[in-house]
Parts: structure tokens; C-alpha cells; sequence
């Protein structure tokens, strides 16, 4: 059998086989190694060599002389194969593992024979094969070459092998041969003792050439300016090789890597050596632009990079003024270093300058070209001016030399409130103070500058703000006035210009000082008079002001010393109420006199008996709302009192006083009761509240029709009710025919009860109406449903059930309850139910009405239709109105080609001559490639000209297909239904008729003519060609026509 393995030359592989014991019995087997001779390899012989021998091979009839065999070379090496044992024991057909180790010194395949032999089974042979391929590369060179021209570049080689020295001690620590006398003496041996190896030297890269052969000197020194690679260029000038170099020429085809492989092979070892040379333009243009203010200083790092393992210099070389840096810069190895390029202009406009770098060793070079724009120059700082308006300020302020010799500065300012020397001398490498004055004429923020202009055109410049305050008053002024009366104030104002003035005025306080913003100030030594307005809301004393402002006159203000007195109370006429009934009461008119929303309040000193209605509502700007102040007697023929106050913290308060008196009560309203005859009794409940602040007895009693009766025993009839409480009393209703029942009912405070100060009886009635109400026929209900925007009339017979009997005078009336939710949709028109019939002869005679339903939009509803009989009793109908989705009110198609929209504008108008609301929807099942804007906006007038009120959109998302939806526009009053349409635009051939030639193919009258009189007979023509040869050879040629 045969084992495989491989490896690097110079590089220990370990690897396991498996041995399997071919004989049918156990056996214990010593292990031989025999070790064959590496296979040289194999030189090709060159094609001529080999042609030539075989001409001359013939010649002569001679046949070529045979070499005799060289004699066996020396063994330098020890064996490349070990094992880790010399015997094995094996059982019958059993395999074992055993460990290898390959340790090639020389190139090519190395053979061993393991013989495995037992006395008594005999032996068995495996052949293992190692092959060695090349070593790790020794050495891995980068370099850069210039892209001009062929260049050579040498690379320093070491006369010791590093790697064989590795290899020798690694089989002499770990290598099972290492134990053998002969191996080892083998490796102890000087094999490299020789001063001079020849090396055989290939490489791989067609663009490179380099010597076939390389002499190495063990005496001899290496002596490059060496990159980080070991080698350098060289160019292509004459220069000698140096000892111990290798020198390689590369051919470059343009910018880029050429990596090669190189390897060198003598009799006694062989190198690998990785070579990357990199073809570039050695010397680089470059641009920097530079943009920064006069005397401010930008700064450009420009990386140098040092991908070698040496140091690197880089020397710089700068010209143009402005620029500044260092002259040579250090790189270490394998590091990024900036290189710092500072950009100072001391004067504005464009500089230019270069900038060179530099690297001695490598002669690479880059250029760059400086472009630098110097704009105006920043402020120098910024000088703020503490003042008052109206008064002189002075400020002091250094102002530095940026010329560097004495100069004049000449000083300009855009403040005119600001005045100084218009020049200011300063000396070399100083400053100088300047002064300069403030003088504002009203109070504020000033913004500007100041500048100092050298004659060269230099100028340095601080921003300037001037900070003023308000300037002494001119006067004091006190006003007193009452809250919310306004009070005049005048104020006689002198123009001492010659023109006229507008004057601005501010007021401290706008909601209580009130006058023109504006006035125009005339000309006149004897002045004009302002007035204005103080109309406090609020009491109390405060201080303000008002400041009047020109531009031309300046700022003047007046300090006011404001008092308001709070406003006397408004006496309200004297309020009457019945005691225990009906209150009595009275409307307050409430205002917000400011220009922002206010929550006004209410409170009272007798809460008992005066009450504000609401307590709480909030005023819009200037808005005005009504109040109701409520009185509940708690005493009769006494006068009650109570103080109510109105307000808020913003507008004041309102003060009123309120008084009123209590009356003996009159009989209350009649209190409805119904009951359905013939099933269970109808009830209801009677409140009654006690007036007083005390408890009281009374006594509850009922009089009238048996019909109607009280729901108290006769302890709850004589009950004490507390202070301000109520008394909540029981009635049921048992109808015994159609007809209606009266009754009465007395709460009675009787004289000498408890807590009757009055010293007189109190009774307070309350009339009882009871209604019988016929039992509804099972299954009447009345139905009727049309479409929205159109009307159904119908008539409308009603049977009263259970009616006994009909009077010849008896008549009837009827109403239709609408409940809450549906009175939006049923104002007034929609439903409308006429009498047509309301006498009837017999109880079986049915009633005739005529029904009138007119819907404007879709909805559903159920309301109660009430027939009342005059004489007594009532029968309710439940009703039942349906409006479905009206007609259509138009199609409106609308194309749009694929991925775009198209609009359609829709012109709607009010029902009225009045703007009315709406709003704009689509059905659920309308595709979102329709919409409408606005979806809520206002109807115009009808006739009133305008863009029409909304639009559809439809963006086409389908190719070939009619997209439909529904939008339905709602008013107060009306509903309209559209179906949509989108699609895309029908497509139309073109015909022939509508093409036009785009190729003219006449010729116009002018050139016509030019070439007729060309083609004449009479006209000489020209052979310009025969004419272009002669003229420029200088001879003479015939004529061609």
C-alpha cells in the first residue's frame, strides 16, 4: 500500500496512517525504514540544444559519444521520514494507527519503504510518498517605481538561510531520526562553510526580468538605501550591483501593482522571495483651496503616510505669502503623519502659492498648487455701550496696529448717535485709545459698527451695540377715577422742528390706558394737545406711563400716578315670587371688556334665596352674555336680601345688591298623569320643596275624581319636611273609560304647626290631569318610505280603539312626537299630517288624515303619532319614516392616463341666499383612488360667482380598467348623491391626414437661381482640384472638365 503526504520545504508535517495486519494470525512486527533518494528535478533541455544535437548527431556517420554516469553526490541531509516506534504488535485483520513525521530539506518527492516483518508470519510493505513544495517565502518585498521609463530595483538577500537553520534544530529536538548518530551528524556539519553559493534565480511576472543566476558572498555586506521592503529603484543608469543584491528591471504597461514570486535553488537550499512593486507617477499635481477672513488663520493637514517598516523624510518647499509650515517632516514606520499648512492672508483678495513634498529616498514628489481667497475681515470683538437716552455717554476703546508701522487710521461709523475724532494716529506694535460718544434719542437696542481705514486699504472693525435706557420723565401726572369710568388726560406737545412730526405712542398699560397709537405732531411754538384715556377695571393704585417716540424729536415720557376707586354697587328694584312656588326673576347683562377670552363668575351672600344662572360662563373678546338671578322666597311678606357678585380677576367685579319678598302661592300648574285603560295604573309624583330655613309639619291631602289616588298612609300624610328639603309625594291613575280625571292636591301648613312663625295657614294646590289612553292595536304601525329629495303623500285612516261611544260634538286633535336624535332630519316641511276628517259618527269610523313626507337626505326614524279626544282620552301610533339614497344627481367621469390625476370640479350652491355648511364623503366601497378636497366647506348663494365650493380627484392606478364610487355632499337641509367614473382616455389612431412632412425636400427660389446661372453654357467652369494641386506643388497640371 501506498501513504501520501505533502508539505512546505524547511516545515515539520506530522501525520497518521493506518496499518492493517494481513496475515490470519497475530503477530508482533518490527518496523524497517528504508529511505530512497529525492528525485532531482528535472531540467528541461532548451529546443535549440536539442535540434542542434540532433543535426549533428548524423555527420560523420558517427553516433553521439555517451557521457559516463557522474559519480554519486555526497549526502548533505538527513532523511525527511520518521516514526514514532519500531515495532507494532497486530492481531489478525486488526488495524493500528501510527504516527509519521515529514521533514524535507530538499525539493521534490522523497520515498520510504516501511517493512513491517514477523519470524513466523513473514513481512508486509507500505510505501510512503512525501512531497516537497516550495518553502514559505523568506522575504516579502514591497517597492515603488516610477511609471516612466523601465526601472530597476534591488533587493538585499541574507548569504544565511534563516528558515534552514529553524528546520535543522526543529529535527534535532523533535525529528524521530534525531537519535540516529549518522542523522544527526549530518545536520552538525557546516553545509553553507563555502564563501561563495551560485543560485539559479526564476520568477513569475512576464513584465520583470531579473538575472539567471546570483552570487552570494558570505563575507559580503549589503549596502542599499534601503526601503522598508529591502530594497530600493535604481533607475536605469549604469549603476553596479551591489554584493549580496539582486537586481530586477520592470517594464511597466501604466499605473498599478506587479507582484512576482522569485526563487532561488543551489545545491545546498532554496529561497522563496514575494516582490510587490508598485508603478506610479512619481511627481503629482495637486490643488488646495484656501477661504478664510483677512488676518484669521485656516489650517490644512496634509496626510503623508509611511507604509514601509523605515522611517520616513519628507522635505517641504513653500512659496506664495500667506502660507506657512514646517521644512521637513519625520514619518516613522508604518504611521500617518499631517502635515499642518496654515493660510494667514493679511490683505483681501486671491493669493497663490505652491507647496512641494518630497522623499529623498523613494524620489517621489507632489505638488500643490495654493489657491487662497482672503475676504473682508471679521469683527475684532464686539463693544457694548451702557447709556441713558437723552444724555452724553463716552467709551473708550483700544485699537490695535495691523500694519506694523505707524499709520493713520481714518474712522467711520453707520450709528448716527455715535460722534468721535475722524482719525486716529497709532504707533508700530501698539494700541491706541480712542473715544468715542453715545448719544441716543430714545431708549432701545442700537446695532452697528465702527471701522479704522488704513491708507493701504487694511481696515479693522468691532460690531457695536448700544444699549439705552428709558430717559428722565418729563412730568408727573395723577389721575383718579372710578372702575370702568374713563377719565380724560391731556397733554399739550411742542414741535420746535420745521416740519411735521409723527409721533408713536406707548402706553404701560393697553387694557386700562386707552388713546391713538399715532399722531401727527404740527408745526407751532404754542403745541398741540394729545389726549388719552384711563378706564381702570381693577382698583386700586398702581404707577404707569406713556412715552411718546419720533425719529426726528426723540423719546419723551410722562410717569402717571393711577388710583381707581371701586364702583358703588348696583341697587336691583325689589323681586317678588310666590313662598314655596313659582320663582321669582330678573336678567344682569355681563360684559368682557378685554380683547381675550375670559371665564366670568358668579357668587351670592344668600345662596338660598338668590341664585345666579349660570354660575359660570366663559365671555369671548368684548363679548356680551346675559345672566338670570333667580329669587326662591324663604319667608312671606319679608324682605330677603343678598349681595351678588359678578366677575373675574381680569375684568373686576359687579356688585349688585338684590332684594325681594315672598307672596302667598297660587295653585301650580296641572300636573299631567296618563294610564293605558284597561291595564295597570299610570303613577307619577308631586314634589313639594319647603321655603323655610327650618322644619315644618304639613299635612297632604287629596280631593277630586276617585280615579286619581294618593299613595301615603295617614302618618306619611302628616309629615315634617327639613330645611330646604322635599317632599315627594305618590299618585297613581286607574282610568275606568276614555275621559279625563280631575283632581287636587293640598299641602297644608296650618296654623300653630311646627314651625309656622307666619302665624296664618299656607296651602299650596297642585291640579291633577288625568289621561286615559287607549290600548294600541296589535301590529298598527304606519310606514312610509320614498327617496331622498322626492315627496309621497298618502292618506293617512286611523280607528280609535276602544272607543264606546261618539258624542255629535265631540271632536279631535293630534300631534306627532319626534324624538331627540331625529329632529335634525325632520324640520319643519318634511313631515307634515293634515286633518281631513275629525268629526266621526260611530266608534267604528275611522279618522282621515292627509300625510306629506318629503325627505331632503337619507335617514331613518320612528316617532309616536298622538290622537287626543277633546272630551277625554288619547291613542298613540308608532310611525315609522324611511328615506332611502335619492336619484342620482349626475355621473361624472373623470380620465386620467396611468399614474396621473386628473380633476373634475363639482358647482354646488345654498338652498338659501345664505352661505350654508357641508360636508363631502364617499360610500365605504369607493376606491381610494378617488378623493374630494375639501371633504368640509361652505355652499355659496345661488348666483354668486365664484371657483366652485369642492372638486373630485381620481389618480389612475389601473391599466385598462373603470374604476366606480359614490360621493354624497351633506347641507343642513339637503343631501346630493354623484357616481364616479375613472378611467383612463380613450385611445385615438392617428390618421394620415394629420401627419405633416417634417424633411424639406424643395429646394427655395434663391438657390434655384444660384444653380442655373452655375449651369450655364455660357459660364466657365472651374476644376477647383487640378487648380489646389498646381498651386501647391508649383507646377503645372492639364486641365480636367
Amino acid at each position: 500500500k501506498r501513504v501520501r503526504t505533502e508539505g512546505p520545504l524547511y516545515e515539520m508535517q506530522q501525520f497518521e496512517f493506518a496499518v492493517t495486519n494481513p496475515f490470519p494470525a497475530d503477530g508482533e512486527f518490527t518496523i524497517t525504514l528504508l529511505h530512497e533518494p529525492a528525485e532531482p528535478i528535472v531540467k528541461k533541455e532548451p529546443e535549440d540544444k536539442k535540434s542542434a544535437r540532433r543535426r549533428n548527431g548524423n555527420l560523420g556517420g558517427r553516433k553521439e559519444e555517451e557521457k559516463p554516469p557522474e559519480p554519486p553526490k555526497p549526502k548533505l541531509y538527513p532523511n525527511a521520514f520518521g516514526l514514532d516506534r519500531n515495532r507494532v504488535r497486530l492481531k489478525q485483520n486488526a488495524t493500528e494507527k501510527l504516527k509519521a513525521v515529514f521533514l524535507p530539506f530538499t525539493l521534490g518527492p522523497h520515498y520510504c519503504t516501511l517493512v513491517f516483518k514477523d519470524k513466523d508470519q513473514g513481512e508486509f510493505v507500505y510505501e510512503v510518498i512525501g512531497e516537497a513544495s516550495l518553502p514559505a517565502p523568506i522575504m516579502e518585498a514591497k517597492g515603488t517605481v516610477p511609471l516612466e521609463g523601465p526601472t530597476t530595483f534591488d533587493i538585499a538577500m541574507s548569504f544565511a538561510n534563516g528558515q534552514l537553520d529553524v528546520a535543522k534544530r526543529l529535527f534535532l529536538e523533535k525529528h524521530p531520526l534525531s537519535k540516529e548518530r549518522e542523522q544527526a551528524a549530518l545536520l552538525k556539519a557546516d553545509v553553507l562553510k563555502a564563501s561563495e553559493l551560485e543560485y539559479t534565480v526564476t520568477q513569475t511576472n512576464s513584465l520583470i526580468s531579473c538575472p539567471s543566476t546570483l552570487i552570494l558572498d558570505q563575507g559580503g555586506a549589503v549596502d542599499l538605501d534601503a526601503t522598508s521592503s529591502g530594497g530600493g529603484p535604481r533607475g536605469t543608469d549604469a549603476v553596479p550591483t551591489p554584493r549580496n543584491g539582486l537586481r530586477l528591471m520592470l517594464k511597466p504597461i501604466g499605473t498599478g501593482i506587479y507582484p512576482t514570486r522569485l526563487m532561488l535553488t543551489s545545491l545546498l537550499d532554496t529561497r522563496v522571495v514575494d516582490l510587490e512593486l508598485t508603478a506610479q507617477t512619481m511627481t503629482q499635481q495637486f490643488q488646495l483651496d484656501f477661504s478664510c477672513a483677512v488676518r484669521q488663520t485656516i489650517t490644512q493637514d496634509v496626510p503623508l503616510v509611511n507604509t514601509g517598516d523605515q522611517s520616513m523624510t519628507v522635505h517641504a518647499k513653500l512659496d506664495g505669502k500667506g502660507w506657512t509650515g514646517s521644512r521637513e517632516v519625520v514619518v516613522p514606520a508604518g504611521a500617518t503623519v499631517n502635515y499642518p499648512l496654515q493660510f494667514k492672508p493679511l490683505q483681501t483678495g486671491d493669493h497663490r502659492g505652491t507647496l512641494e513634498l518630497s522623499i529623498p529616498s523613494t524620489g517621489e514628489k507632489n505638488v500643490y498648487t495654493l489657491v487662497g481667497k482672503a475676504s473682508e475681515p471679521v469683527a475684532e470683538g464686539h463693544i457694548v455701550v451702557e447709556c441713558q437716552a437723552r444724555k452724553v455717554t463716552t467709551k473708550a476703546m483700544a485699537v490695535p496696529n495691523i500694519v506694523g508701522a505707524p499709520v493713520e487710521y481714518h474712522v467711520l461709523c453707520d450709528l448716527d448717535i455715535v460722534s468721535g475724532p475722524e482719525a486716529v494716529k497709532c504707533s508700530p506694535n501698539t494700541a491706541t485709545t480712542y473715544k468715542l460718544s453715545v448719544a441716543p434719542y430714545r431708549s432701545g437696542s442700537f446695532l452697528g459698527s465702527i471701522t479704522f481705514l488704513a491708507p493701504d486699504g487694511q481696515l479693522v472693525w468691532y460690531s457695536l451695540e448700544v444699549r439705552a435706557s428709558e430717559p428722565p420723565e418729563i412730568g408727573i401726572i395723577d389721575v383718579v377715577t372710578q372702575v370702568r369710568k374713563a377719565v380724560s388726560i391731556r397733554i399739550n406737545v411742542v414741535n420746535p422742528t420745521d416740519r411735521p412730526s409723527e409721533m408713536r405712542v406707548k402706553y404701560s398699560d393697553p387694557e386700562a390706558l386707552l388713546g391713538p397709537s399715532t399722531f401727527m405732531l404740527p408745526v407751532g411754538a404754542e403745541g398741540c394737545p394729545f389726549e388719552f384715556y384711563y378706564a381702570p377695571l381693577l382698583p386700586g393704585e398702581t404707577t404707569g406711563s406713556v412715552t411718546l417716540l419720533s425719529d426726528e424729536l426723540g423719546e419723551f415720557w410722562y410717569q402717571l400716578r393711577l388710583v381707581s376707586d371701586p364702583a358703588p354697587p348696583v341697587v336691583l328694584p325689589e323681586l317678588t315670587a310666590e313662598l314655596g312656588s313659582r320663582p321669582g326673576s330678573t336678567s344682569l347683562t355681563v360684559e368682557n371688556p378685554v380683547n381675550r377670552p375670559v371665564t366670568i363668575t358668579a357668587s351670592s351672600s344668600n345662596p338660598n334665596c338668590f341664585q345666579v344662572q349660570p354660575d359660570s360662563l366663559t365671555l369671548p373678546p368684548y363679548g356680551i352674555a346675559d345672566v338670570t338671578l333667580k329669587y326662591i322666597p324663604g319667608s312671606l311678606g319679608e324682605v330677603e336680601q343678598a349681595v351678588v357678585s359678578i366677575g373675574s380677576p381680569e375684568t373686576g367685579i359687579w356688585e349688585y345688591h338684590a332684594s325681594g319678598r315672598g307672596t302667598q302661592p297660587s295653585p301650580a300648574e296641572p300636573i299631567p298623569l296618563s294610564a293605558v285603560l284597561g291595564t295597570s295604573s299610570g303613577q307619577g309624583v308631586v314634589s313639594w320643596r319647603n321655603p323655610f330655613g327650618h322644619a315644618v309639619q304639613v299635612d297632604v291631602s287629596l280631593s277630586g275624581s276617585p280615579e286619581v289616588e294618593l299613595l301615603m298612609d295617614d302618618h306619611q300624610r302628616q309629615a315634617v319636611v327639613g330645611p330646604q328639603a322635599t317632599l315627594n309625594v305618590p299618585l297613581s291613575f286607574r282610568p275606568s273609560s276614555l275621559t279625563v280625571a280631575s283632581a287636587e292636591l293640598a299641602v297644608t301648613l296650618t296654623e300653630g304647626a311646627l314651625g309656622n312663625d307666619i302665624g296664618e295657614r299656607l296651602v299650596w294646590l297642585f291640579p291633577i290631569k288625568g289621561v286615559a289612553e287607549a290600548k294600541a292595536a296589535l301590529g298598527t304601525v304606519f310606514k312610509y318610505r320614498c327617496k331622498a329629495r322626492s315627496v309621497l303623500e298618502e292618506t293617512l285612516e286611523v280607528v280609535l280603539t276602544g272607543l264606546a261611544q261618539v258624542g255629535p260634538d265631540e271632536g279631535f286633535t293630534h300631534e306627532v312626537v319626534v324624538p331627540p336624535d331625529a329632529k335634525a332630519n325632520l324640520d319643519a316641511g318634511v313631515l307634515s299630517i293634515t286633518p281631513v276628517e275629525t268629526r266621526i259618527n260611530s266608534p267604528t269610523q275611522p279618522l282621515t288624515y292627509k300625510v306629506r313626507f318629503a325627505p331632503q337626505r337619507m335617514f331613518n326614524a320612528d316617532v309616536e303619532f298622538i290622537v287626543h279626544k277633546n272630551s277625554g282620552g288619547r291613542w298613540r301610533f308608532e310611525m315609522q319614516l324611511q328615506a332611502s339614497e335619492p336619484d342620482l344627481d349626475g355621473v361624472l367621469t373623470i380620465e386620467a392616463a396611468m399614474d396621473q390625476t386628473a380633476t373634475v370640479p363639482i358647482q354646488l350652491f345654498s338652498s338659501s341666499d345664505k352661505p350654508q355648511p357641508f360636508t363631502a364623503s364617499f360610500t365605504s366601497d369607493t376606491p381610494i383612488q378617488f378623493n374630494v378636497l375639501p371633504q368640509r366647506g361652505m355652499l355659496p348663494p345661488a348666483g354668486q360667482q365664484g371657483p366652485p365650493p369642492l372638486q373630485v380627484t381620481y389618480t389612475c392606478r389601473d391599466f385598462g380598467k373603470v374604476v366606480k364610487g359614490r360621493l354624497f355632499v351633506q347641507t343642513p337641509d339637503t343631501q346630493y348623491c354623484f357616481e364616479l367614473r375613472g378611467k383612463m382616455p380613450t385611445y385615438v389612431p392617428p390618421t394620415p391626414a394629420q401627419f405633416q412632412a417634417s424633411i424639406d425636400n424643395k429646394l427655395s427660389a434663391e438657390m434655384t437661381k444660384r444653380l442655373a446661372t452655375a449651369a450655364s453654357p455660357g459660364r466657365r467652369q472651374t476644376n477647383f482640384i487640378t487648380q489646389n494641386i498646381r498651386t501647391t506643388r508649383g507646377g503645372s497640371a492639364s486641365k480636367h472638365y
